[in-house]
């Protein structure tokens, strides 16, 4: 939810009735899908890592492929716009110096001089 300040080992995932996927932090809500009220009645993990929030008839409200963060995986598609940033580690996923971006007529990849904004 955070790669700054990920949550503790006690964290909750909660899918509420209302259609909305929650991460919390004891009582603080760190993260949330928005879909409250748009008609998801299932939560399905797919084998090929896409967590994705349905309506009925399987159409998708949320997907976690629409997400990326330092990675993609087989069949996620970079969408015009997105970006993924390279953590600072292997073990330390904050955001790195590097970044791969989809743009209108290319695919481009630049470095970032550290303590310069996004």
């Amino acid at each position: 939810a955070n790669r700054d300040f990920p949550v503790s080992a006690n964290a909750t995932l909660a899918f509420g009735g209302d259609g909305n996927l929650v991460l919390s932090q004891g009582s603080l809500q760190v993260w949330s899908s928005n879909t409250s009220g748009q008609g998801v009645v299932a939560m399905v993990l797919y084998v090929t890592g896409n967590l994705v929030l349905h309506r009925e008839k399987f159409e998708i409200v949320w997907q976690s492929f629409d997400h990326p963060t330092d990675s993609l995986v087989v069949n996620q598609i970079l969408k015009l716009g997105t970006r993924i940033v390279s953590s600072v580690s292997p073990t330390n996923k904050s955001p790195g110096s590097f970044y791969l971006e989809l743009q209108p007529h290319a695919l481009v990849g630049f470095a970032q001089a550290p303590g310069t904004p996004q």
